[in-house]
């Protein structure tokens, strides 16, 4: 049997089409772990070519590399596959107290990374993230939902930028131990922030207790919060068509627009909620009175209930099968 990392990535090639961010053990279970990958996509270069997967590892917070973590970093490159390999400066603990101050610690890691990363297999795909916590010194617990940690992965889009490498950031979490309001709030105001630093791959959707626990319903109010601000972010639209001075003048004064073509031309573009409730007091009440918890609860079963991913050809069940009987 593979270890629980490979059970893992087995778990998600049979659910999920999506590419996979994955975590693993050592370099064995990496190599495993693109066999996988590499029997689903057809092979090795079409893997390569159209890669499904990215490894997150870090290095060893202040200034050291691991002998396993480097191994990993190193096979990554070697094969031509995406990597993210970041660092997680606590500060006030193993970086110093200040944000400027734990932005540097965590660029020389990702900087001496990139060295050793490009030495390997000069242009192979490497992301850029530095995931600067601090340590909420009442408790001595790392600290999720807070201004300063946003403005940490404003620093760190900012830095990608600089470099001109893709960008990896968080969104959707929470140090709530539940999914309640104050769950809310960070959902929200962690995904404006990444979509505002235009951050590439924004990761940790669903996580609670500080990354502890996650919430399936967590996932799916966050994702409502991203189609909600992606739409804020598009921001607004000037042109002619936009403006409708015509239509203005056509309807005149005193007149209504419910009827007019341009209305059925556009009011389909205003974002549309799935979740979110816009009933007035008397229907909400004889809708059952539900609230956004109460919601969220329904939908996140009945995703659970109803999905039906497409199984794994035959031929590749077994290829996958024999990788974990080796490893």
């Amino acid at each position: 049997m593979g270890s629980h990392y490979l059970d893992q990535f087995v778990l998600m090639l049979e659910h999920t089409v999506k590419p996979i961010v994955f975590v693993c053990n050592d370099r064995a279970d990496c190599e495993a772990i693109v066999a996988m990958a590499a029997a689903v996509a057809g092979g090795s270069e079409p893997l390569r070519l159209n890669p499904t997967l990215l490894l997150y590892s870090e290095p060893s917070t202040p200034l050291r590399h691991s002998e396993t973590a480097t191994a990993k970093l190193l096979y990554m490159a070697e094969s031509g596959l995406p990597l993210l390999h970041s660092p997680a400066p606590m500060m006030g603990g193993t970086a110093p107290v200040t944000l400027g101050g734990g932005l540097a610690l965590g660029n020389a890691e990702v900087l001496s990374s990139l060295v050793m990363h490009q030495l390997k297999r000069p242009g192979a795909p490497f992301v850029y993230g530095v995931q600067v916590h601090h340590l909420d010194m009442r408790t001595m617990i790392s600290v999720y939902g807070a201004p300063e940690y946003q403005l940490g992965r404003v620093m760190s889009a900012e830095m990608a930028r600089f470099y001109g490498l893709p960008s990896w950031g968080n969104a959707g979490m929470s140090d709530s131990c539940a999914l309640d309001e104050q769950a809310a709030i960070d959902s929200a105001f962690s995904v404006l922030v990444a979509l505002q630093t235009g951050t590439h791959l924004a990761h940790d959707a669903g996580y609670l207790e500080g990354g502890l626990t996650t919430s399936p319903e967590m996932i799916v109010l966050t994702a409502e919060n991203i189609t909600m601000l992606r739409r804020f972010i598009q921001g607004v639209a000037l042109d002619a068509e936009a403006l409708a001075l015509d239509v203005i003048h056509e309807v005149g004064p005193g007149g209504d627009f419910l009827a007019h073509k341009h209305t059925a031309q556009h009011f389909r573009e205003y974002w549309r909620p799935t979740l979110f409730s816009r009933q007035r007091m008397d229907d909400w009440v004889q809708s059952g009175k539900k609230r956004l918890g109460d919601r969220l609860r329904d939908k996140t079963i009945s995703i659970i209930e109803t999905h039906r991913p497409e199984p794994l050809p035959d031929g590749v069940r077994q290829e996958i099968d024999y990788i974990l009987r080796q490893r």
